[in-house]
């Protein structure tokens, strides 16, 4: 275990002497660019734990990272993440958590490859420039029988289209945040599948179709939040039923 955290730029040391090294925390360490020793990923191939937020790196998400297969935790927020998130996430089978959320930067679609990890736990990609719909990451969750993720946020971002059906097959998912996006349509009747569910929030989207009967299955929900949309039809207490 390795905590530099707030060290600044001057500690850098070669870690090519402390091989079996399963955590590395490097956050706020004022850093523009990655040393060049973290990038022969074979040095930290037992790394589970890496933290490199709140630094300045400016720079596409580096592709060394996915030859560190044994990562469980990864935290890359307010780092100045550019580009696309790549698909090389799938080499990453053991990740439970990933933050990269607070970028700014990072665009396009969310590669379905992420719904494909059979492990993961934690996923905020909030406060991003991601485009396109979801449909294709929510539909590998609901392929991916054994998915365990507990948290998503999809906050502050440019995501639009429906909401697909196999939103549902989250079950185990406890916060879903979907808010200040585009998103259109009706809230899916699946939603009453995700009997976790603690807190939902759709709120400042464009939703103008109906809200399903099913939200009132929802016996968990504590925090429901659909405010700043357009939504359409007529509220029942059947909707309330369990909340």
């Amino acid at each position: 275990y390795v905590n530099l955290s707030g060290a600044g730029e001057t500690w850098l040391q070669d870690f090519s002497r402390v091989s079996a090294l399963k955590e590395l925390r490097l956050f706020n360490c004022e850093l523009k660019n990655l040393p060049p020793s973290l990038s022969s990923s074979a040095d930290l191939k037992l790394l589970e734990v890496l933290d490199l937020s709140e630094n300045s790196l400016n720079s596409p998400i580096p592709k060394w990272l996915f030859g560190l297969t044994n990562l469980r935790k990864l935290f890359l927020r307010w780092d100045f993440l550019q580009g696309s998130i790549p698909t090389g996430f799938k080499n990453l089978r053991l990740l439970e958590t990933l933050d990269l959320s607070n970028n700014l930067a990072l665009q396009g679609e969310i590669p379905s490859v992420l719904g494909d990890l059979p492990r993961l736990k934690f996923l905020d990609l909030s406060a991003n420039e991601l485009n396109g719909q979801i449909n294709g990451f929510l539909d590998a969750f609901s392929r991916n029988k054994g998915n365990s993720l507990v948290f998503l946020d999809l906050s502050s971002n440019k995501l639009a289209g429906t909401l697909p059906e196999s939103l549902g097959a989250l079950r185990n998912l406890q916060i879903l945040d979907l808010s200040s996006n585009s998103f259109t349509g009706s809230l899916p009747s699946s939603i009453g599948n995700m009997a976790s569910l603690k807190k939902l929030d759709l709120s400042y989207n464009a939703m103008n179709g109906t809200i399903a009967e099913s939200l009132g299955q929802l016996a968990e929900l504590v925090d429901l939040n659909l405010m700043a949309n357009t939504w359409g039809g007529v509220l029942q207490k059947s909707h309330f039923v369990n909340l």
